[in-house]
C-alpha cells in the first residue's frame, strides 16, 4: 500500500467515503493483498521529528489512520499530540501550552498536527512557535534564526500561499514527490514559521528562477502566486477596475490608493515594503493598460489575498469596492475568483439544469415567468391570477416585488392561497408550474418567511438583495434544510450600476452586479431589465449579464438570465433571437393586458416564445 495517498484521500473524505475506503481495503485483503488489520483501538501515532525510523513510522501511522473510524481518528489526534491538552475540549493544537522564557521549547509542529488544525489553530500554533524561538533581533516580524536550513521549496511555497481548502491538493503533490524519492521533511514547517517576510520573498524568488534544482517544478508551480494569481489553487482573487487618469503615472498613483484603501486604509508610509501586511494584505497590481471608450480611462487588475475576505461574502464585497465606491472615476468591471476561493461560497443549488428538471421544460425551449400584480390587490384576486397563469402553462408565477405583508394581502395568507391555487392548476393539467413569493422583509424575518413559504407549498422564492443584502441571499442558499430555487430581483441595485467605460466610469458593471455576484450568493435566476424596455439597458449590458450568468465559475452551475422590465409580447421573438433559448422570459403587464382571459394570454405567450408544450399531459389525455 502507498500510505501517503491513502492519507490524502482520508483527509478529503467524508465519513461515508471513509467507510467505502475500508470496504475496498477489505476486498483487497480477501484477494490476497495483505494489510495490517485495523486496530481495535487507535495506537499512539509516532511523532515525526527525524528519528531514524521516521518514514517507516509515518507509513504505519498513515495505515492506521486510513483504517480508523471517525471516532478513532479523533482519539488518534489527541494521543499523538506532543503537547498537553485540555481534557474537556476538542484535542487540537489550539490547546498547546505557550512556552515561557525559562521553560523548554516545544517540539516542532508535526505534519499531522498541521493537517488536523483549523485556521484559528494554525494562528495559535505560529504564535506559540514564534514566542518560543530565539531570534537575532526583536522586531514586529521575526528575524532569521541563527542557523538557517534550506526548506523544501515546493512544500514551502505551497504552504505559504495556500488556503485550508487547497491543503488536500498540496498533500497530493507532496505525496507524489515522496513516491519519486523525495522524502517529506517536517523541518520545512519550522523554516516557514521562523523566516522573516524578507526571507520568504527571497525564497520564492530563488524558487521562481529555478535555484532549487533538486525538486521538480511540476509538483508545486501551480501554488506559487508570483505570476499566476488565478491558478486553480490560488489564494488570490482579482478585481478588474476601470479608472480615469491623466496619464500612466497618475493611474499608478490611483491604483496604489485603491490597494491601500480597500485593505489597510492607511497611508503608504505606515505600511513599509517588506512587511507581512504590505506583502500579503495590501492589494497587488497585476496589470495595467489603456482603457477602451471613454477618453482617459485605464483598466487595471488588482489581486487580493482571499484571507482579506475571511470567507465571508459581506467582507468580500467590502474588499472589492468598499470605500473606493465613493471615489469618482472608479468602476468594478469584473471580479475573477479561482476554484480555491469559490469553495467558501455556496453558489446556486439548481441552476439552469436543475430548474429545467423542476418545472419540466426540456433543453432548447425558453422558460416563462410572470408576476402577480398590482399592489393593493386582495389575496383572493392574486390567487385567482396565479391559478389562471398556471392553468395556461406559465412555468414560474412570482409575486411582484412590491408585494410584502400589507394589510390588503397578508404574507402568510397570500402564500398559502397562491401556492394552493398553483397546485390545483398543476393537478388539472399535469404540469409542474411553481409559485415564488417575495421574501423582502425585515432582517430577522427573511429566513423564517422563506421557510414558511416552503412549508406552505411554494416552489421557489423571490429575493431582493439590493434591499435585504447579498449575504442574506447567500445565507438562505447555504441552508441545506431549505432546498428551493432562489430568484434574484434587481430592485435598488440600479443605484450601484455603472454606465460602462463608453459613458461613465463608476459603480459596478452589469455583468458583475447582476450576473457574477448573485450567482456567487446562490441565486438560480437573475432578473434584469432587457434592452428595449422602460429602463434603458443596452444590448451589450444585457449580454454582459448573460455572460456573468453562464461563464465558468469553479463548479457553480449556470443560472437563468431572466430579462423583463417592461417587455411586451411583440418583443419576445427579438429577445429569443438575441439571448438564445437558455433564458427565462419575464412578462407581466403586457401579458395581463393582452385580453381579459389570462389562460388564453398565457398560451399565446407560450406560442410566440416557441414552446411546444401548449397543453399539459392531462389536458392532452382529456382531448384538449
Amino acid at each position: 500500500m502507498a500510505p501517503p495517498a491513502n492519507f490524502a484521500d482520508m483527509m478529503d473524505a467524508s465519513p461515508a467515503a471513509l467507510a467505502k475506503m475500508r470496504a475496498v481495503r477489505s476486498s483487497e485483503d480477501s484477494s490476497g493483498n495483505h494489510h495490517s488489520p485495523a486496530p481495535a483501538t487507535p495506537p499512539h501515532t509516532p511523532s515525526y521529528h527525524g528519528n531514524g525510523n521516521g518514514n517507516a513510522d509515518l507509513g504505519k501511522a498513515f495505515e492506521a489512520m486510513t483504517m480508523a473510524s471517525p471516532a478513532n481518528l479523533a482519539k488518534m489526534r489527541e494521543s499523538s499530540s506532543p503537547y498537553p491538552t485540555n481534557a474537556t475540549s476538542t484535542p487540537t493544537i489550539a490547546h498547546h501550552h505557550t512556552p515561557t522564557s525559562s521553560g523548554p521549547k516545544p517540539p516542532t509542529p508535526t505534519f499531522q498536527e498541521m493537517c488536523a488544525a483549523s485556521t484559528a489553530d494554525l494562528a495559535k500554533l505560529r504564535a506559540a512557535h514564534e514566542h518560543a524561538a530565539t531570534y537575532a533581533s526583536p522586531s514586529a516580524y521575526p528575524a532569521s534564526p541563527a542557523v538557517y536550513r534550506s526548506p523544501n521549496p515546493a512544500a514551502f511555497a505551497s504552504m505559504f500561499d495556500a488556503s485550508p481548502a487547497d491543503l488536500a491538493a498540496m498533500r497530493r503533490g507532496a505525496d507524489a514527490s515522496s513516491s519519486h524519492g523525495v522524502a517529506a521533511d517536517p523541518s520545512r514547517f519550522d523554516d516557514m514559521y521562523g523566516a522573516s517576510p524578507a526571507q520568504l520573498t527571497k525564497m520564492r524568488a530563488a524558487h521562481a528562477v529555478g535555484n532549487y534544482a533538486s525538486v521538480s517544478s511540476s509538483s508545486h508551480s501551480s501554488y506559487s502566486s508570483a505570476h499566476a494569481p488565478l491558478s486553480a489553487s490560488s489564494d488570490r482573487f482579482v478585481v478588474v477596475y476601470d479608472i480615469v487618469a491623466k496619464d500612466e503615472k497618475d493611474a499608478r498613483e490611483k491604483i496604489l490608493a485603491i490597494c491601500l484603501e480597500q485593505t489597510v486604509e492607511l497611508p503608504e508610509s505606515l505600511v513599509p515594503q517588506g512587511t507581512w501586511i504590505r506583502e500579503h494584505v495590501v492589494g497587488k497590481l497585476e496589470s495595467l493598460e489603456k482603457g477602451e471608450g471613454l477618453a482617459g480611462s485605464w483598466r487595471c487588475e488588482i489581486s487580493y489575498h482571499a484571507d482579506t475576505a475571511g470567507g465571508e461574502m459581506t467582507q468580500l464585497v467590502n474588499v472589492i469596492f468598499g470605500n473606493t465606491s465613493m471615489k469618482e472615476g472608479v468602476m468594478v468591471a469584473d471580479v475573477r475568483m479561482p476554484p480555491g476561493v469559490l469553495r467558501d461560497y455556496p453558489g446556486p443549488k439548481f441552476g439552469v439544469e436543475g430548474l429545467r428538471r423542476l418545472v419540466g421544460v426540456p433543453e432548447g425551449q425558453v422558460m416563462l415567468m410572470t408576476a402577480l400584480k398590482p399592489m393593493g390587490s386582495s389575496t383572493a384576486e392574486l390567487a385567482r391570477m396565479a391559478y389562471e397563469f398556471a392553468k395556461g402553462g406559465i412555468d414560474i408565477i412570482k409575486d411582484d416585488h412590491g408585494l410584502a405583508d400589507q394589510p390588503y394581502s397578508r404574507y402568510d395568507e397570500r402564500v398559502r392561497a397562491c401556492a394552493k391555487a398553483v397546485a390545483r392548476a398543476n393537478q388539472e393539467t399535469g404540469r409542474r408550474c411553481v409559485y415564488a413569493p417575495c421574501v423582502c422583509a425585515p432582517a430577522h424575518l427573511v429566513i423564517s418567511r422563506a421557510h414558511a413559504a416552503r412549508d406552505a407549498g411554494a416552489g421557489a422564492v423571490l429575493m431582493i438583495p439590493g434591499i435585504t443584502g447579498m449575504d442574506t441571499m447567500r445565507e438562505l442558499a447555504a441552508d441545506v434544510s431549505f432546498g428551493l430555487p432562489i430568484i434574484c430581483h434587481p430592485a435598488m441595485l440600479g443605484a450601484m450600476l455603472g454606465g460602462g467605460s463608453k459613458s461613465r466610469v463608476g459603480g459596478f458593471s452589469h455583468e458583475v452586479l447582476l450576473g457574477v455576484l448573485p450567482r456567487l450568493a446562490g441565486a438560480d435566476m437573475t432578473i434584469f431589465p432587457s434592452f428595449g424596455g422602460r429602463f434603458g439597458f443596452s444590448v451589450d449590458e444585457c449580454k454582459g449579464i448573460l455572460h456573468g450568468s453562464r461563464r465558468a465559475m469553479g463548479t457553480f452551475p449556470e443560472i437563468f438570465p431572466t430579462p423583463g422590465g417592461g417587455m411586451t409580447m411583440e418583443r419576445v421573438a427579438k429577445m429569443v433571437e438575441t439571448f438564445g433559448a437558455d433564458i427565462c422570459l419575464l412578462i407581466g403587464g403586457s401579458l395581463m393586458g393582452h385580453s381579459p382571459d389570462l389562460v388564453s394570454n398565457a398560451k399565446h405567450f407560450m406560442g410566440i416564445a416557441g414552446r411546444k408544450d401548449l397543453w399539459g399531459p392531462k389536458e392532452q389525455i382529456s382531448g384538449h
